[in-house]
């Protein structure tokens, strides 16, 4: 049992401290770009280029963020020009997002940029890497459901 104490000991500041190099790599690289976003940010424009149209708690699914950290970051790339909310007309309290014409260009000249850095953290490591650390942190994510 004192082993298994010892292997997971620190895996959650492990997992921390990967995601903020990661996040710093990608804020430096939109920093570079001149665009002002973040990560978080990002992620949403992502999930929106993929489909545009989407709903608040769709977005918030996909982005895996909770409904209110949502909607901050809405209320942000809004006030940037960056998203339209688009009210529903059978109930006018609903809304669908959309990218703007500006928040499609930015996503189109940070997409490269951002797959370049998903293939700079994935240098040495291959498809079963990925889906070992896939099956992993699904498991832990589970453990602590």
């Amino acid at each position: 049992m004192e082993k298994q104490h010892i292997k997971t000991k620190n895996f959650g500041a492990l997992i921390d401290k990967t995601i903020k190099q990661i996040k710093a790599n990608y804020q430096k690289k939109f920093k570079a770009l001149n665009i002002n976003i973040t990560t978080e940010q990002w992620m949403i424009i992502d999930c929106l280029a993929d489909k545009n149209n989407q709903n608040q708690t769709e977005l918030a699914e996909k982005s895996f963020k909770n409904k209110p950290t949502v909607s901050r970051i809405l209320n942000l790339l809004e006030k940037k020009k960056l998203i339209e909310r688009i009210p529903v007309r059978a109930d006018r309290r609903k809304f669908h997002i959309s990218l703007t014409e500006l928040g499609q260009q930015i996503h189109k000249k940070l997409l490269p940029e951002v797959e370049a850095l998903r293939r700079k953290g994935w240098n040495t490591l291959n498809d079963n890497d990925y889906f070992d650390l896939e099956r992993i942190l699904n498991v832990i994510f589970k453990n602590f459901e």
